[in-house]
């Protein structure tokens, strides 16, 4: 019976494909890092998206209660407010935990046809509330970090 001769590694082989492997292990966790902080990005857009969503609605039902005034605007605000404290008490808005109505800007109309780019009037004796934050918004990153950009800025108006 005949049996294989074993061959021999050449010298300058040796280790080869343990560094290939260390290398392309090392570009995967890099793609999934960068996944996973885009996929926080996106997350914390849809919930800026939400929020200012949240308070135009909150005010836009208090000024339609209340009237057009100075002090409807005023109590349309707080109720925002209040909409904020519900918003940044809820599972998974730790990111926006240091908001304040301050930082939203709001802007009040009379008709739908008032509204910049709107279209055409729906007839309705309804007030409109436009809310958009002041400046963008930091969502913190870790991935970005490591590549020398250290937040991602978001900035979002609500209708």
């Amino acid at each position: 019976m005949k049996t294989m001769k074993r061959s021999r590694p050449r010298s300058g082989q040796r280790g080869g494909i343990l560094a290939f492997t260390l290398l392309a292990l090392i570009g995967m966790l890099m793609v999934i890092a960068l996944a996973l902080d885009m996929a926080n990005t996106y997350l914390s857009l849809t919930r800026l998206q939400t929020l200012t969503d949240s308070l135009a609605l909150s005010a836009g039902i208090v000024l339609n209660e209340e009237g057009a005034n100075d002090a409807a605007r005023t109590a349309a605000e707080s109720a925002a407010a209040t909409t904020l404290g519900y918003f940044k008490g809820a599972k998974g808005n730790s990111a926006f935990s240091d908001l304040t109505v301050g930082d939203f800007e709001f802007s009040y109309y009379a008709a739908w046809s008032d509204i910049p780019n709107s279209p055409a009037a729906s007839g309705t004796e309804a007030r409109f509330v436009r809310v958009k934050t002041k400046s963008p918004l930091a969502v913190p990153t870790v991935f970005a970090r490591v590549m020398g950009t250290d937040r991602s800025e978001e900035r979002r108006v609500g209708k």
